[in-house]
């Protein structure tokens, strides 16, 4: 799949919003609520723009550029998961969850 545009969108409300969507891990959770647009923030500032595994989640996302490569994100979490949360970043701003099977 070719990259995903993501130049206007705010990084930390992106990283949020792929964080709240990404698959948790299969034994009880370290972490059960979403993560905010202040907590990524604070995460960018410090550990910079590429996450491979981000507390109990894995990512895969470089977030430093104006275009999102979905492959590993989507191979961990679902085929076309990256895309579907980011559009409905762009269309809503809303960083939870997509509901089952959306």
């Amino acid at each position: 799949m070719t990259g995903i545009e993501i130049n206007g969108l705010n990084k930390a409300k992106l990283l949020a919003a792929l964080w709240n969507n990404a698959a948790p891990p299969l034994r009880t959770g370290i972490r059960n609520f979403a993560m905010t647009p202040a907590e990524a923030a604070e995460l960018l500032l410090r550990d910079g723009a590429v996450f491979e595994y981000l507390e109990d989640r894995t990512l895969m996302v470089d977030l430093g550029d104006d275009t999102f490569d979905p492959a590993g994100y989507d191979r961990e979490n679902g085929d076309g998961l990256a895309a579907r949360v980011i559009a409905r970043l762009r269309l809503t701003g809303s960083i939870q969850a997509l509901p089952a099977g959306a």
